[in-house]
């Protein structure tokens, strides 16, 4: 999936993964362990069933997409993952920017493709 298909809710939230958690930065309320209680879940769940359903159908597809990278062979080793987060965070900071679709399609000219 491509950055500009991700659900504009995806992308604005601050995702923060570590083994074992995931921290919604963007939203201070909810904190998500691997110890959280199926009470907790619930209660997000009915929050969710509350939401337009806009904002639901965005919540979908960001847990498929979770599904779909469990499921997938494809993994980062830990210097993988440390340079992904690297490249982000100097993207949100301003020094760093995706390339364009133009520089995109010279590149895989160049190539040939």
């Amino acid at each position: 999936m491509m950055i500009d298909q991700f659900p504009r809710a995806c992308l604005q939230a601050q995702l923060v993964a570590r083994w074992g958690e995931l921290t919604v930065t963007a939203d201070p309320e909810f904190v998500i362990s691997e110890a959280m209680a199926e009470k907790n879940l619930e209660e997000l769940m009915e929050r969710v069933r509350r939401w337009p359903k806009e904002r639901q159908q965005d919540s979908a597809e960001i847990l498929l997409e979770m599904k779909r990278q469990d499921t997938s062979g494809y993994r980062l080793n830990d210097a993988q993952a440390r340079e992904v987060s690297r490249i982000q965070f100097e993207v949100r900071e301003g020094r760093a920017a995706f390339a364009t679709d133009e520089q995109m399609e010279a590149l895989w000219k160049s190539c040939g493709l």
